[in-house]
């Protein structure tokens, strides 16, 4: 994976997560919800990415 990408992907989980005390935050289940939705969606189009070919 790019990192970038890696940098894009972290800064969007650290929303969820406490990546200085390594563990989650205390979030209501509604936010950690969206905030996963989209982590997932990040996911998927970094996958896509790296499948679509070079010219």
């Amino acid at each position: 994976m790019l990192p970038e990408a890696k940098l894009i992907l972290r800064e969007h989980l650290a929303e969820i997560f406490d990546f200085n005390a390594d563990g989650p935050r205390m979030l209501p289940f509604g936010k950690w919800l969206t905030a996963m939705s989209r982590f997932g969606l990040q996911l998927r189009s970094v996958a896509m990415a790296h499948v679509v070919r070079r010219s």
